[in-house]
């Protein structure tokens, strides 16, 4: 039972990580790309801050289904 017990708990932490390794690479991918994202807001004209913050917006909903 303890090694079935451990192994559930590596699995479980295995994958927490996993999540978390994803999520701060998209919080800061926005960061990251900010030059392409200035581009983007030029070209439809809208504000480079809001269109920043509707990105990250995007991702903390998406995790959060």
């Amino acid at each position: 039972m303890d090694r079935r017990r451990g192994n559930t708990r590596f699995a479980l932490i295995a994958v927490l990580l996993a999540a978390y390794a994803l999520v701060y690479f998209h919080r800061t991918m926005t960061g990251v790309v900010r030059e392409q994202v200035a581009l983007f807001a030029e070209y439809y004209g809208v504000d480079e801050n809001l269109l920043t913050s509707v990105f990250f917006l995007a991702y903390f909903y998406a995790y959060a289904l």
